[in-house]
Order: C-alpha cells, then sequence, then structure tokens
C-alpha cells in the first residue's frame, strides 16, 4: 500500500469546504492522472492542488489556487489541469466562480452557473472517461453533460 503525506494540511474548519466539518482533502482524476485538493495549514488556509506520480505517489508540483480560505469554497473539481472551485454548496444555484490552470498559472472567473439538483453538495467530481460531473447531493447522484471548449476548458 502507497502513503502521500500532506506536510501542509491540518485539520479544523479552516481547511475544510465550506459547510463541511469533516472534509478537508479531496481526490480527483482526470485527463493527466491523480490529483489531491486540500486546505492548506498556511496563515489563509487557501486550497492547493498536487499533481501525483502515478508509480511513487509522490507530488509532481503543487499550486496554491485560491488566497481565500478553503473554507470560503463550496467544492472544487478538475478538468485537464484546470481547478474549478463553486461558491456554494446549499443554494439552488450555485457560481462555478474561479478556474485556475495549473500549467499556465493562470486565473480567471467563468462566472458559470451550476443548478443544485438537491439541498447539499458533498461531492463534486469530473470523469475523464464518460467526460460527465458528478456531484453527491442530499444522498442522491446527480451527473451534468459538460460542453469544454477547443482548449478543454467549461
Amino acid at each position: 500500500m502507497k502513503q502521500f503525506v500532506i506536510k501542509d494540511y491540518e485539520t479544523g474548519k479552516a481547511s475544510y469546504w465550506l459547510g463541511n466539518r469533516k472534509s478537508g482533502i479531496d481526490l480527483a482524476v482526470d485527463e493527466l492522472g491523480v490529483w489531491v485538493l486540500w486546505g492548506s495549514k498556511d496563515k489563509n488556509y487557501g486550497l492547493k492542488a498536487a499533481l501525483l506520480d502515478s508509480s511513487s505517489y509522490n507530488t509532481t508540483h503543487s499550486w496554491n489556487v485560491t488566497a481565500g480560505a478553503m473554507n470560503e469554497i463550496g467544492n472544487a473539481f478538475i478538468i485537464c489541469g484546470v481547478v474549478y472551485t463553486i461558491d456554494t454548496h446549499n443554494r439552488l444555484t450555485a457560481i462555478i466562480d474561479l478556474a485556475f490552470d495549473t500549467k499556465t498559472g493562470k486565473k480567471w472567473r467563468p462566472g458559470i452557473k451550476f443548478k443544485n439538483d438537491g439541498s447539499f453538495i458533498t461531492m463534486l467530481d469530473y470523469n475523464p472517461t464518460d467526460k460527465l460531473l458528478y456531484c453527491w447531493n442530499n444522498e442522491k447522484l446527480y451527473y451534468y453533460p459538460l460542453l469544454l471548449n477547443s482548449t478543454q476548458h467549461l
């Protein structure tokens, strides 16, 4: 069994997703591989992302995705190396409010509305095989088809 240690993670509500008192680390898979998202224990508890090497499970690189605290983010997902965050976990309409491209370091605000079909998002992840966004929400699994542009961005 492989083990991955996140040196700058600590438990506590500042490093958890907004509204979720128990989840501060998330695994994601996209076309590039396996990712880890977590709230850093740096002074602002910002969201960080790391791509794992598929054989050693060591990080190839890590990125500071947000300057604000992780507990201000509803959830996040990754597509083609781009980290997307949503602004809430419990409103009927969330906004995909931040995109961070790990290849270029570029950030932008997509401002895409995201319909929350349930009432409490606890998991939001992209599947590169079927190109769907999956959401565990209020004890139900929802999926959303995505339309990506030619650069594989939403």
